[in-house]
């Protein structure tokens, strides 16, 4: 990730000037998202999220992220049963 000076930083370090960015430049915004254009999501999908947040005292939400099979590998659980194929993801 190269940020300001075009100096490949480590993602942490370019998330966070991100959001500093974000923070000093447009104070009034209530959240922000990260999507990697590598990502696949549905419609509607900042709906959930976006309503946790407006009615929960939490100040940060973090979306698990599942493998083709939808297995969440970090908790060892299958979040949703579904069938992909690879190709059609690539295509899409």
């Amino acid at each position: 990730m190269s940020i300001g000076e075009a100096v490949n930083v480590r993602v942490a370090e370019g998330r966070q000037r991100c959001f500093q960015y974000t923070w000093e430049n447009y104070p009034d915004t209530e959240f922000i998202s990260e999507t990697h254009l590598d990502m696949i999501v549905t419609h509607h999908r900042e709906d959930a999220p976006l309503d946790f947040l407006n009615h929960k005292d939490e100040p940060v939400v973090s979306a698990g992220i599942t493998d083709k099979k939808g297995m969440l590998p970090f908790l060892g659980a299958q979040l949703i049963k579904y069938q992909v194929v690879l190709r059609d993801m690539t295509a899409f």
